[in-house]
């Protein structure tokens, strides 16, 4: 789906001073906070955060329980407001033009899907009838769930059952299958895989790639770094609610680790290192962290014309992901010590 140009506005329909695409990369910001504070009962719960969430980006929000992610998207989507600072939310073109207004939708304001970890839901409504009224309050056209393939493996054995008869994982379920259907413009999710089987986990990865793809802004808080974090493009980590990461693997110097299996790993040490690769060798690997597929190739022509045996590469994950998951996990020794 292709995605007009947006426009930076406010809750209140004010453009924002940073009302621009993406300085770096083209693509429009659809959700921005500028230094937000927020104060709840005298404590204060974000610091001075600051975050892009950009069309056609996946942005994987992690942190430790109480470390403000899901009162960072309270703040974002206007159901908290800020002690100081500000959010805005892209609106894809001017409400005043019906030439222009996306079908089926009573205006041309920003689509947005939203589900948070405990939806709430009318004990005897059907999962069908939920996803149907989400639909109309978002001015959505009717259309059956099961249209959509993919949702379909996400809700598809469910649609009749009630609410009151689903376990935590079915309705939660059927919040995602209402958040995500019709394609919306920006996508907020807090705790998507609690609750889900793995087979489910592995259909919400697929179909938040997806809605990325077609140009959606998607924003996901979870602890389920395993399954989000592999195919996520943007990674923030908040700690005792200041940012302490923000690292965008779609920007130009995002760096990933390959593991390479040579004949003669010192002789590839130093004919790497003459090329000016960045080589680790430490745990007895010989690691090499390249930008993109090009620089390894590059890097890889450079060992056979060394007459270096090269038996395997094995790629690893993203810098920043590693980095992710250090900052999130405590170092057992100092615990312990």
């Amino acid at each position: 789906m292709n995605r007009p140009a947006a426009t930076i506005v406010s809750s209140h329909g004010m453009p924002s001073p940073a009302a621009t695409d993406h300085p770096a990369f083209g693509a429009p910001s659809m959700l921005s906070l500028r230094d937000v504070t927020v104060e709840v009962l005298g404590r204060t719960v974000l610091t001075s955060v600051s975050l892009d969430a950009r069309a056609g980006e996946l942005l994987l929000l992690a942190g430790r329980n109480g470390a403000g992610k899901t009162t960072l998207l309270h703040a974002a989507l206007d159901l908290l407001r800020p002690t100081s600072g500000q959010a805005y939310r892209a609106q894809p073109h001017p409400p005043q033009d019906p030439g222009r207004q996306k079908e089926g939708r009573p205006d041309s304001r920003l689509s947005i899907g939203v589900s948070f970890d405990t939806p709430a839901m009318l004990p005897r409504s059907t999962a069908r009838e939920v996803i149907d009224l989400m639909a109309e309050y978002r001015g959505l056209p009717g259309a059956e769930p099961t249209s959509d393939p993919a949702l379909r493996l996400l809700v598809g054995d469910i649609l009749d059952v009630r609410c009151n008869r689903m376990s935590h994982g079915m309705r939660q379920r059927v919040s995602l299958a209402a958040a995500l259907q019709g394609d919306p413009d920006l996508v907020v999710l807090d705790e998507p895989y609690n609750g889900l089987d793995p087979s489910s986990m592995a259909v919400l990865s697929r179909l938040l790639r997806r809605a990325a793809d077609r140009g959606a802004a998607v924003v996901v808080s979870s602890h389920y770094l395993a399954e989000l974090a592999p195919v996520a493009d943007h990674h923030v980590v908040l700690e005792a609610g200041r940012v302490v990461l923000d690292s965008d693997l779609m920007a130009p110097d995002a760096r990933q680790r390959h593991t390479l299996v040579v004949g003669d790993r010192g002789v590839a040490v130093t004919v790497l290192r003459q090329r000016g690769v960045e080589v680790d060798t430490a745990d007895g690997r010989l690691d090499v962290w390249v930008s993109d597929r090009g620089e390894l190739a590059t890097a890889l022509r450079h060992l056979v014309a060394a007459g270096v045996d090269l038996y395997a590469v094995m790629p690893g994950r993203p810098a920043t992901e590693e980095l992710v998951s250090r900052l999130l996990t405590p170092d057992l020794d100092e615990v312990t010590s």
